[in-house]
């Protein structure tokens, strides 16, 4: 089934997502505001979209620990989670992500389980509290049917993450691309909440040096009026804006020459408000953390994080250079254009419809002594579809040195015998490697494949082994004319896990193939024997 959105986007099918996070709208912040814009995006899409969080979860805090309701919702929950093909949840979030991951992975046929981990968390009033919570929740998550983060620093904190996915978070970026002149007077600007992880008085005593200058504090939150009379006391420049709407936020974001980021803790994982920023041209200035660093890259400034004296000399030597300024100000400006809201929303398309024909095809071999073929090309087609692929091929390896097509899709006019035999090698190299890669006419992978290609410009591809405890069952192989990307292949790795103990027992059973040979009427010389390589 195929649904129109209005906008002339697609989606290959209707799916029903639950979304359990800590907050939604109407709450301001950035978790919130993700939640909300994947919920419309997926929609417009064509999905149907339900959100569990707060305000309708409610919560009790005791300072930084909170204590979500959750719990209580799990009846209502109970009766409804078969209604859903996808369960998203986000976390960390004590007593919300841990018991909805609990929840929907006890069940014996659950929905597809996606787990976004937005941070670690970090109790500086707890901290004995920490390690264990967060090496919990990692053992917990990873059993989802996918772990997403949102860089790949964040990716990398955790060893059993290595196997992740990284979809980065996004910004309305035309939206936040103001125009018109900035203040006069060097403006430093911080957006965020009132919080201490948030490190704003290491903000304020960094400007306590720089006379001059103006600061606008942004936000809401139970330290403000400790804030207030910090600020006072250093007697600083310093304009709050409480509660602003969108038309303020954005007038904030023209008139500031730097947005401060000046976190003093790992809760503070990736920092919206700096692409924010860099869409409406102003230098980004953070702490140095993991996430932080990766989202500011080349286009602005870090500085270790709690460090008043390193960041007054930064924002010194900003305030100083006013072509400096513009320099990393445009250079911002085009790394904003990366972190897209449109981007985010396809790359979770992406990834929850791939998951779910997965489900869909373990589903209907299970049981079965004779897999159905149909069912195997059904789900190559809809592989084919998720990553606009031009050919998608499923091989099996029967033996070492065999390997048959055992599903595939309507060949493309420029696929010809010499790109057949690439393909067929590179589905050798990864059943025998048990690696996925990228190959492309303008990358330097690790196979030169395409030279055997005819005429016009070679074809991207790529190819993730079907793998299980390490043993080689196959391939997953898919060709297009325009480059693939290093998500796309952490996506195709995710399929191909998640489907690969399904194929277990066919990689053995010669009848497949045989019935293969029979079925398939695709112009592939049907069940073709691809290769039978040695190592000589």
């Amino acid at each position: 089934m195929t649904i129109s959105n209005g906008t002339g986007v697609q989606a290959a099918r209707s799916l029903r997502i639950l979304v359990v996070a800590a907050e939604a709208s109407p709450v301001r912040s950035g978790i919130a505001s993700v939640v909300g814009y994947l919920q419309k995006g997926l929609d417009g899409r064509g999905h149907r979209i339900d959100v569990l969080a707060y305000p309708e979860v409610r919560r009790l805090a005791f300072g930084e620990i909170g204590i979500r309701s959750l719990i209580f919702k799990l009846t209502r929950l109970l009766r409804r989670i078969d209604d859903y093909d996808v369960i998203h949840i986000h976390g960390a979030t004590p007593t919300v992500s841990d018991v909805a991951l609990l929840f929907a992975l006890r069940r014996k046929r659950h929905p597809v389980v996606v787990y976004t981990h937005h941070m670690d968390l970090a109790f500086e009033s707890s901290s004995l509290l920490t390690f264990p919570y967060n090496y919990l929740h990692h053992r917990l998550s990873a059993k989802a049917d996918a772990v997403v983060a949102t860089t790949y620093q964040t990716l990398g904190l955790d060893d059993d993450r290595v196997r992740g996915q990284v979809i980065a978070l996004g910004v309305d970026v035309n939206h936040f691309s103001t125009s018109g002149p900035k203040d006069a007077q060097f403006t430093v600007l911080f957006i965020g909440q009132f919080r201490p992880y948030k490190g704003v008085p290491v903000l304020l005593e960094a400007m306590s040096h720089l006379p001059g200058t103006r600061v606008l504090l942004a936000g809401h939150g139970p330290e403000e009026q400790a804030y207030r009379s910090l600020a006072a006391g250093l007697g600083l420049d310093v304009e709050f804006h409480v509660d602003i709407d969108d038309h303020q936020l954005r007038e904030l974001y023209r008139r500031a020459h730097t947005v401060v980021l000046p976190a003093v803790s790992r809760r503070e994982a990736f920092g919206l408000v700096l692409v924010e920023g860099m869409a409406a041209g102003c230098v980004p200035v953070a702490s140095d953390l993991p996430g932080v660093h990766e989202v500011v890259g080349r286009a602005g400034l870090l500085f270790p994080s709690g460090d008043a004296r390193r960041l007054g000399g930064i924002l010194r030597g900003l305030s100083e250079n006013p072509a400096l300024v513009q320099r990393l100000a445009d250079r911002a400006h085009v790394r904003a254009a990366e972190f897209t809201r449109a981007r985010t929303i396809r790359e979770y398309e992406r990834l929850i419809t791939g998951l779910v024909a997965c489900r869909d095809l373990k589903v209907r071999l299970a049981g079965h002594d004779h897999p159905s073929v149909s069912a195997l090309r059904r789900f190559v087609a809809e592989i084919a579809a998720n990553f606009e692929a031009d050919w998608t091929e499923m091989v099996l390896s029967p033996s070492q040195l065999e390997m048959y097509t055992v599903a595939a899709t309507e060949p493309p006019a420029w696929a010809n015998r010499h790109l057949r035999r690439a393909s067929s090698l590179l589905a050798w190299y990864a059943v025998n490697t048990a690696a996925g890669t990228l190959v492309g006419s303008d990358d330097d992978s690790p196979l030169q494949l395409w030279d055997s290609a005819v005429g016009g410009k070679p074809p991207a591809a790529m190819v993730a082994p079907l793998t299980v405890a390490g043993g080689p069952l196959g391939a997953l192989l898919l060709m297009r004319e325009r480059p693939f990307k290093q998500p796309e292949l952490s996506n195709l790795e995710c399929f191909a896990r998640s489907v690969a103990p399904s194929l277990r027992g066919l990689a053995s059973d010669k009848s497949i193939f045989k019935r293969t040979r029979a079925g398939l009427v695709d112009g592939l010389e049907a069940g073709r024997h691809i290769a039978v390589i040695s190592h000589q």
